[in-house]
């Protein structure tokens, strides 16, 4: 493994380097920032609501409201349309988040991709959430997507809908709010791209590109099982890698395959591993299922750690540079996503087993760095350093309903001081919150 300079692999890790590093200020590419494109189905992310489970408790639902039409890009129009179904009032800026590299456009509606959306509603209660919502999936428009290649990630499209679905694994979201977020993640359409030409062919849902990358195909169903119930929450996870990953083999009472992927183990040589910080070290909870062709065994639920789990879990992390600068993760994610596409591809792994072991992958940590004073100044998604390198805070699309309107209702009086605020200040208040962003609802 080498970085940005050169250099020899060790037998440590860094808690930044993977899968993914965000980029910070204007040295590298992020997939948070607007440099990035998306697959469709990402839209609904930014809303905050989520598909809730039914509780005796809870209020009974109100009847549907009407479908939406086929959504498409931009980014912008989605959500306006997405929010108008729900009767949502809080207002997002997506302007350029979601935008294609360069001066690529979006292509057609294709791919079995485009979805129709519609909610429904019920009566604020404790722990309930109040809005549900439905996919149909546009098949009209199932000819295959022809999409560029990210910047690092290649066609890796799916890590983007991943990384949105963990705005909610931050340690102050009530579970019944991370719940329902999961099951909205897991109503929409995912993404399966291969590369072909140097570019991505891409389908959605229970489609994926025939070898030839000219065609979306549906392969025979396997008539998976259902995943059993989640197992309890592990301990915090901490770097080497190796160490989280064979924690998490333990925890989930699981065995590497012969034709399976672990990881290398990397970093570049001299990095001091620090004590758990920046929101990096994170739990994981087990769900697995019978083992069956078609089918793969595991699923992982996420939180990440923070003060109430650690003392030092929710400082911001402070590291030495590499070679002069702070972009070392990011050199570091580049090549173990590689090293995944090519052993994927060595081991001749079908669609569904590939896209297991990535979601797996994709549940480590991965870093927002910015130079401040000399110093690496690091956090994990949601989180980002604020201005001054000081403290980790929540990244504005990651935001909850309730919170963007705090943020319009002081933005002109506190506006520097509500930037470098962390989410952290209203961790004990999170159930007057969460009825706050019901009203708002």
């Amino acid at each position: 493994m080498v970085d940005d300079g050169g250099g020899t692999s060790s037998d440590e890790t860094v808690p930044f380097a993977w899968p993914i590093v965000n980029r910070t200020d204007n040295d590298q590419w992020s997939p948070s920032t607007p440099t990035q494109p998306a697959p469709l189905p990402l839209i609904s992310i930014p809303m905050g609501y989520a598909l809730a489970d039914h509780h005796d408790h809870c209020p009974a639902w109100k009847d549907w409201r009407p479908w939406t039409d086929c959504l498409w890009y931009p980014p912008q129009n989605m959500y306006t349309k997405i929010a108008h179904a729900c009767g949502m009032h809080a207002e997002r800026n997506l302007t350029g988040v979601m935008e294609l590299p360069g001066e690529a456009k979006p292509p057609p509606m294709c791919g079995h991709c485009s979805f129709k959306f519609r909610c429904r509603r019920r009566d604020n209660a404790k722990d309930c959430y109040p809005l549900d919502g439905e996919v149909d999936v546009c098949h009209d428009h199932g000819q295959i997507c022809t999409l560029p290649k990210l910047p690092h990630l290649g066609c890796g499209y799916a890590f983007i809908n991943e990384k949105l679905k963990q705005c909610f694994t931050r340690p102050d979201t009530p579970s019944y709010v991370r719940l329902g977020y999961r099951k909205m993640f897991e109503s929409i359409p995912k993404k399966h791209c291969i590369e072909k030409n140097g570019m991505c062919k891409c389908c959605c849902g229970d489609y994926e590109p025939n070898e030839s990358g000219t065609e979306c195909v549906k392969p025979p169903a396997h008539d998976c099982p259902a995943f059993g119930p989640p197992g309890e929450w592990s301990e915090c996870l901490w770097f080497p890698l190796k160490d989280i990953v064979k924690h998490v083999e333990d925890h989930c009472h699981v065995h590497p395959e012969a034709d399976g992927y672990r990881p290398p183990v990397v970093t570049p040589p001299g990095i001091h591993i620090p004590e758990k910080c920046g929101y990096c070290s994170f739990r994981v909870k087990c769900m697995k299922r019978d083992k069956k062709d078609g089918c793969f065994e595991l699923k992982l639920g996420k939180k990440s750690c923070g003060h109430d789990d650690c003392p030092t879990c929710s400082d911001i992390c402070t590291m030495d540079k590499i070679n002069g600068s702070c972009v070392f993760p990011r050199k570091l994610k580049e090549k173990l996503w590689d090293d995944f596409t090519a052993k994927s591809k060595e081991k001749h792994m079908p669609h569904w087993k590939r896209d297991g072991y990535a979601k797996l992958l994709m549940q480590l940590p991965y870093s927002n760095c910015k130079e401040v004073g000399g110093k690496c100044k690091c956090c994990c998604h949601p989180y980002h350093p604020n201005e001054d390198g000081s403290k980790c805070v929540v990244k504005e699309y990651c935001k909850r309903v309730h919170e963007l309107h705090d943020h319009d209702h002081h933005h002109h009086h506190h506006a520097e001081h509500h930037h470098s605020s962390s989410s952290e200040d209203k961790d004990h208040h999170h159930k007057d919150h969460a009825h706050k962003e019901h009203h708002h609802r």
